[in-house]
């Protein structure tokens, strides 16, 4: 994934590894805060402030580009839960895509939802239920936002097994899945 002037990729044992492109010859390597595998990764838009990468065990973290002290900033938040039965089930975040213009994080899920975050606010604005009984395996906004590509395919959670066909479904944003909310906002 690339930003203005970076190069961010994602390796084995959930390292990041960043290169500035002004500066090819010097990288560096991040360990992602998360405890599990990495599933899905997006670098941050239209603000060039670092990426989110998201976890098997629903899980997106933050992370920052620059020196220790942006680093500080990082965090973590659950995500990709629904309750059913008296128990929580956790799905894999199975992709990220942020807004072009407002920064807003949409995070696809095994479930088949599409879930926005409002990174800056650190609170969940809405979620979006698949029309198919599918997991996302992929999301894209266009350059100005106003349509957000969801792919909706089998991810092989399960194994070998029978699925639904897959679908691509072209879902249009409105002001509640992509403003910002205000911070103490019930």
């Amino acid at each position: 994934a690339c930003s203005e002037n970076r190069i961010v990729a994602y390796g084995n044992h959930n390292t990041v590894f960043v290169l500035d492109a002004r500066r090819p010859d010097h990288y560096e390597r991040r360990v992602s805060s998360l405890g599990k595998q990495i599933r899905s990764f997006s670098v941050a838009s239209p603000i060039d402030y670092g990426w989110a990468v998201g976890s098997i065990d629903g899980r997106i973290a933050i992370e920052y580009f620059g020196d220790i002290r942006h680093q500080a900033q990082r965090f973590s938040f659950s995500c990709n839960r629904q309750e059913e039965d008296d128990k929580t089930i956790v799905y894999p975040v199975s992709s990220l895509a942020f807004h072009p213009i407002t920064g807003i994080l949409a995070s696809g899920s095994v479930s088949g939802s599409v879930y926005f975050w409002d990174i800056e606010n650190k609170r969940k604005l809405t979620e979006v239920q698949s029309p198919f009984h599918n997991s996302v395996s992929a999301l894209s906004f266009n350059n100005d936002g106003s349509l957000l590509g969801i792919a909706y395919s089998y991810t092989w959670d399960k194994g070998n097994i029978e699925h639904p066909e897959d679908h691509v479904l072209l879902f249009t944003p409105n002001a509640q899945n992509v403003s910002h909310s205000h911070p103490f906002e019930e």
